[in-house]
């Protein structure tokens, strides 16, 4: 019988729950259990979604011969997927005929931050990727423009120049590509070009 871990775990025990201590008059317990709906361990479509998808990437870099051994082998292309560049030796990366410059750098951070790309003028690039937040919401799901939860989580924006594919979807190739969507998307900016 076959006793290889799985990489993605089905399920995980509730946290245990402690014996109450005092703190002052008020009773507490240093560590709660998670009601069943609110398990982070329960599985949700969108959860399943990106995991099959991350591994159908994954599995596409995989040479032939490591799949016969997940947990071994396919652990050095998780890590190579995921790295962080080493930005001391590598200059940040940019398209040939859209080079980097300090003038450009400087464009982007005003445009990040400005407010007039949205519809309304009541919602920025900032607006989400808060820099407070590690340049999330902070939020399970992203706030749309209804306040409604339906958008996907924020994610966060280190190290995107390296990327090679962007949205949890993977539907944008480069940076300028990616900057059409929120912009113009109903639901977040609600802007136009």
């Amino acid at each position: 019988m076959n006793h290889t871990p799985s990489l993605f775990p089905t399920s995980a025990p509730h946290p245990p729950t402690s014996s109450p201590r005092r703190w002052g008059t008020k009773q507490v317990s240093s560590v709660r259990p998670f009601a069943s709906n609110q398990c982070p361990f329960r599985h949700s479509a969108a959860l399943s979604l990106k995991l099959a998808f991350t591994t159908a990437i994954i599995l596409s870099l995989a040479p032939a011969s490591t799949l016969a051994e997940p947990t071994t082998q396919i652990l050095p292309i998780w890590r190579e997927v995921f790295a962080r560049p080493d930005t001391s030796q590598t200059a940040i990366p940019a398209p040939p005929d859209n080079k980097l410059t300090p003038a450009k750098v400087h464009l982007g951070k005003r445009l990040f931050f400005d407010k007039r790309l949205s519809a309304d003028i009541t919602r920025s690039c900032a607006t989400c990727h808060d820099p407070a937040h590690a340049f999330t919401d902070g939020r399970k799901r992203a706030a749309a423009r209804d306040q409604t939860d339906t958008l996907p989580n924020t994610p966060h924006l280190y190290n995107l120049a390296w990327a090679k594919r962007l949205f949890w979807d993977g539907r944008a190739n480069s940076l300028e590509q990616q900057a059409r969507f929120p912009i113009e998307h109903p639901q977040e900016m609600a802007g136009y070009w």
